[in-house]
């Protein structure tokens, strides 16, 4: 089984694909691209982005160019679909209502998200305020067509914030009557962060083990690639560039070896060793993670 290895890509709808051969994405002819993520907005404010059909169409026509596939977007930092704040919780819908309507107009097969954070509510009730959000932005865009997935990212767990354990995730899907509508995506960084041992072989079983006690495998549809520069369990999310971290380079292979993750689209969101976030190298050194004689033969089993 190939895997399939992209990035995050700076630049949004207009310049993802220039970066994307940047980094060497799509450049080596049929089977050199891999999945992409990109902001569909502005991720540090709330007004949204008005993209011309011209650079839509030019998007899905480079993409389809360079096979960058499949696409995710990420959803602005400001939203908060857990907050007890009445204003802020409105305005977060209304935002993830527009990544849909945006995402799908790209061709994106998931919106990828935070579950957020219910300050000081009480852990049960952040998870039905998460809920409910997801609840009203379903209903608002049910005859959307070609809606994406609403994805939620695993938290490495600062303060409050819901999806540092699977069984977080587990709930809110529960409350959503395990809706289609709605997916899960991993970060390596974070789930070390919040005390899952990606960097021992026995750490990395004990994880897929709950992983699968508390979600079904398909409700898994990416992973974020990251290594960290926080110490497991510290509840802080630092990312580090593949193999330079405390998960180590090692554990990667064993990740890319692992039958359930080798199928996932893994996306980079490394800081970069020029500091301009996912590169060539990199990716590179993931692809060579992925080839080693360990990952070939574990994924052909």
């Amino acid at each position: 089984m190939t895997v399939r290895i992209g990035a995050h890509l700076s630049g949004g709808v207009k310049g993802a694909a220039a970066r994307a051969r940047h980094i060497g994405l799509g450049t080596e002819g049929p089977g050199s691209g891999g999945p992409i993520q990109l902001w569909s907005r502005n991720p540090t404010a709330w007004q949204p982005t008005q993209h011309a059909p011209a650079d839509v169409q030019r998007f899905r026509e480079q993409c389809a160019a360079l096979d960058l596939w499949p696409i995710f977007t990420h959803g602005i930092y400001l939203m908060n679909l857990a907050s007890p704040d009445d204003g802020l919780w409105q305005r977060s819908i209304e935002a993830l209502v527009d990544h849909l309507a945006v995402g799908a107009a790209l061709g994106a097969q998931a919106v990828i998200i935070h579950p957020g954070s219910g300050g000081p509510l009480a852990h049960q009730a952040a998870l039905d305020r998460c809920a409910a959000a997801l609840r009203q932005v379903l209903a608002r865009t049910d005859d959307l067509p070609g809606r994406p997935l609403v994805a939620l990212e695993t938290c490495a767990g600062a303060g409050r914030t819901l999806g540092r354990t699977f069984a977080d995730l587990a709930a809110i899907l529960e409350r959503l009557d395990h809706s289609r509508a709605v997916a899960v995506v991993l970060d390596t960084a974070h789930l070390f962060g919040s005390g899952y041992d990606l960097a021992s072989a026995a750490g990395l079983q004990a994880t897929i083990d709950e992983l699968l006690s508390c979600l079904a495998p398909e409700r898994v549809i990416a992973l974020h690639a990251n290594d960290s520069r926080a110490p497991l369990g510290s509840h802080r999310d630092r990312h580090e560039n593949i193999g330079q971290g405390l998960i180590g380079a090692a554990a990667f292979e064993r990740l890319l070896a692992h039958p359930l993750l080798r199928a996932l689209p893994w996306i980079m969101e490394v800081p970069g060793y020029d500091g301009q976030g996912p590169d060539a190298q990199n990716l590179q050194t993931l692809r060579r993670l992925a080839q080693s004689p360990g990952s070939s033969s574990a994924s052909a089993r």
